[in-house]
């Protein structure tokens, strides 16, 4: 218990922390971040490869290729060449509807952004669509080092972190979106390796240039990061003043460091709306096409990114469910710097995208739009199961584990490949129903039927009896 207590203490006092160095870990804890990836990659590779055989691209996936593709053929970013050539038979067997926007000089450009098709190009060009699979996989896989990484650095032993973060990989959206040429798994890398650098005990030159161009990038993937990014880079340069009120070595350098790649990056960005799109406007493409946030309340959105059948987070993910009681029991002076920068994150980042027309991120798996955030919960999921220290706890996690990853595995051979479209039923859950004769969705709530007032409440109830029951069971370690 006092192991436990000591191993929590540092947490988030990030000033005083100290690291551990490679040669005094044992062995099994150096080569646990090769094991992890191992483990992560394995399963994002083997269903990559599955979904190229068994499917072509859905949804927005064929489009951002198709970017990726008039780049490479093209040296271009005029889209309407290879609609209208129909290069994208290469990937997409069928006529394509092209996604577009027309600049402010009539000139039609893609609707999408250009930053996740431009990070892909090589691996595009080099294995066309199995290759940006790949990447996508690499990329997912680095997030999950990245959780694992970032639990050590706040105190989660490391049983815990290594449990928690390959629940992650296998029964989180990280494992559904990682076969998917979607931008969304390369904002969430971004998210958590800065959140890692935040939290972590000493930020080096190195961790400050490479936060400054990964907060760059964020906006070249998508605007609608950029919420999740001012977040971000506003936390880290308090935690820079922070170090360099402490240590006034080579200050200028290191704000220098972490200030100049992001500000060149901007400046780049705006030039490019500027040139292209005849604008400063930093969401040109989705200004013009009409897809921009607070065309409507925000509270069905919220209800169904959280628990909607088809693309809710709890009813899909169930392992997210502990981080209610592990925020709750984070609640504490020595977390509040973690506390804030989550609710920084998640408040503005949730109001808007729920204020979308869309909320459910268009036809497509659930969770897209909150993505970039989940795995930033995975320490306060951590930290509930280690305060609770509970083996019926951990099961009934593991269970919800494995009820995500047969829900995330069933996509690849689901109608649509699983893709949701708001009809009332998730296509993943009712091909795993099909198999198994199991009948649960019924048991599951959506906003697209009818009189799903009292499943709703029924899980929302069922939430709060776990996030009781898991704080009183950390209550009671406590005092044990």
């Amino acid at each position: 218990m006092l192991e436990e207590k000591k191993s929590t203490e540092v947490a988030i006092d990030l000033t005083d922390a100290t690291t551990t160095s490679q040669a005094e870990l044992p062995r099994i804890a150096r080569f646990a971040p090769w094991l992890l990836l191992l483990l992560c990659l394995l399963p994002f590779l083997l269903t990559a490869y599955a979904y190229f055989h068994h499917s072509h691209p859905q949804g927005d996936e064929p489009h951002y290729l198709v970017i990726s593709q008039t780049m490479w053929l093209y040296h271009s970013i005029d889209v309407m060449k290879d609609y209208n050539h129909q290069d994208y038979l290469s990937f997409y067997p069928v006529r394509l509807d092209p996604h577009i926007s027309t600049s402010a000089s009539g000139q039609v450009l893609p609707l999408h952004s250009i930053g996740g098709p431009f990070l892909w190009l090589i691996p595009f060009a080099l294995g066309g669509r199995l290759g940006t699979l790949f990447f996508v996989c690499l990329l997912s896989a680095l997030t999950v080092l990245n959780i694992y990484f970032l639990l050590l650095a706040i105190g989660i032993q490391r049983r815990y972190a290594f449990g928690v973060s390959l629940a992650f990989a296998l029964g989180s959206p990280i494992y559904v979106y990682s076969h998917l040429t979607f931008v969304e798994p390369l904002a969430a890398l971004i998210c958590i390796y800065v959140m890692r650098i935040i939290c972590q005990p000493i930020r080096r030159t190195g961790d400050l240039i490479g936060a400054s161009l990964a907060l760059g990038l964020l906006h070249w993937i998508h605007i609608r990061f950029a919420l999740v990014e001012m977040v971000l880079f506003g936390f880290l340069l308090v935690r820079l003043y922070l170090d360099n009120r402490t240590n006034s070595t080579g200050q200028f350098k290191r704000y220098a460091a972490y200030l100049l790649p992001f500000l060149a990056l901007f400046l780049l960005f705006e030039l490019y709306n500027l040139t292209v799109w005849g604008t400063l406007n930093p969401a040109p493409n989705q200004a013009n096409a009409g897809k921009v946030p607070f065309q409507a309340l925000p509270f069905t959105g919220i209800i169904g990114i959280f628990f909607d059948q088809e693309f809710g987070l709890f009813t899909n993910f169930p392992l997210f469910a502990f981080a209610l009681p592990g925020i709750l029991l984070t609640l504490k002076r020595k977390y509040l710097t973690l506390n804030l920068l989550l609710l920084a994150l998640f408040v503005p980042y949730v109001i808007m995208v729920a204020s979308f027309d869309s909320w459910a991120g268009g036809w497509g798996p659930p969770a897209r739009f909150i993505l970039v955030l989940t795995p930033t919960l995975a320490f306060p999921v951590a930290y509930a199961l280690q305060r609770a220290g509970n083996m019926v706890l951990n099961g009934f996690f593991a269970l919800c584990t494995l009820f995500a990853a047969l829900i995330g595995a069933a996509y690849i051979w689901a109608d649509k490949s699983g893709f949701n479209g708001g009809h009332g039923a998730s296509l993943a859950m009712l091909y795993v129903q099909k198999v198994t004769h199991i009948v649960f969705t019924p048991y599951i709530p959506s906003l697209f039927q009818p009189h799903q007032k009292p499943l709703f409440l029924a899980w929302l109830a069922a939430l709060l009896v776990l996030t009781l029951g898991t704080w009183l069971l950390a209550r009671r370690q406590a005092v044990a």
